[in-house]
């Protein structure tokens, strides 16, 4: 049903117009995707541990592979500044609001590799993470069947999907590899005490190398986000997939963090198992939020 018919159910008068301009029909995709994730992941919070876990878990990755759908249209028809600019206050206020929780196998995987979860954990959140990277593309197809935009419709009607691979394989492995590396340390350092601007300054760095990057690998960053909307695509192999957006993420954010522990070691300080990405030995505890780094006396 379109949004058009669902107008008219409702309110009971025609629709004032045919379609709205792409940045208010992505919004309004936002707000949908936003709502129902922000909704289910506080209900989570009455669940059993284990279950509230991989549910948040889930809402936050949904959202994070959904947006794209909206994304891609701002990209389309405003350019990367379009695309930067309501990306990066999306992306911060997700991760603020839906503070509990991994929104991508990177994050769990870390964890795995600092220690503070066992492999199992680490492997059963990983796999429900790619069923929400799944779950998001039927959504966003569902979505798109609300006609807010003509670009909808003409998503709709695409019967197959090209790989968003424009490069040798080798050479879309080193990419995704990198700049997993790059963002995840990005990512790590506290570049402000007031955790909005940080977050703020960071997603403005991630929107930069996605920017940087898009065109010859998709620059996903994320195995759950390029699973979900990829695979299967043509123009790249399920091997090749699997090496280029699962194994390059991971060992991207794997030599991040060695790196990190590297120069950590250098300046006398100590990690210890945290939340989330990188923590330290704190003297003033302060909530700095995921992939802080925080010095030590």
């Amino acid at each position: 049903m379109s949004w058009r018919e669902l107008w008219t159910v409702l309110i009971g008068l025609d629709p004032p117009s045919q379609y709205f301009p792409p940045a208010v029909a992505s919004i309004i995709l936002f707000i949908i995707i936003f709502s129902v994730c922000f909704c289910m992941h506080r209900l989570s919070e009455s669940f059993p541990p284990t279950i509230k876990m991989l549910t948040q878990d889930f809402f936050k990755t949904l959202a994070f592979c959904t947006y794209p759908f909206g994304l891609m249209i701002l990209r389309k028809y405003h350019g990367d500044i379009g695309y930067a600019l309501c990306s990066i206050p999306l992306n911060t206020a997700t991760v603020l609001i839906l503070s509990s929780g991994e929104g991508s196998p990177v994050g769990n995987w870390l964890l795995f590799v600092k220690g503070s979860q066992s492999l199992q954990q680490c492997t059963i959140r990983i796999i429900t993470q790619i069923g929400a990277g799944i779950t998001a593309f039927r959504i966003g197809k569902t979505l798109m069947k609300l006609d807010l935009h003509p670009s909808f419709e003409e998503n709709l009607s695409q019967t197959e999907c090209i790989a968003a691979l424009n490069v040798a394989v080798t050479t879309g492995f080193i990419i995704e590899l990198f700049g997993t590396t790059w963002d995840v340390w990005f990512h790590s350092q506290n570049f402000s005490d007031n955790l909005v601007l940080d977050k703020l300054l960071k997603f403005c760095n991630s929107s930069f190398t996605f920017c940087l990057g898009s065109y010859p690998t998709g620059m996903f960053r994320d195995p759950a986000k390029a699973i979900g909307l990829t695979f299967g695509c043509k123009g790249i192999s399920p091997s090749q997939h699997i090496l280029v957006y699962f194994l390059a993420p991971l060992i991207g954010s794997y030599l991040a963090y060695r790196f990190m522990l590297h120069s950590t070691a250098i300046k006398g300080n100590t990690i210890k198992p945290g939340k989330n990405f990188i923590d330290k030995k704190v003297v003033k505890k302060k909530k700095y939020g995921a992939y802080s780094i925080k010095k030590t006396e």
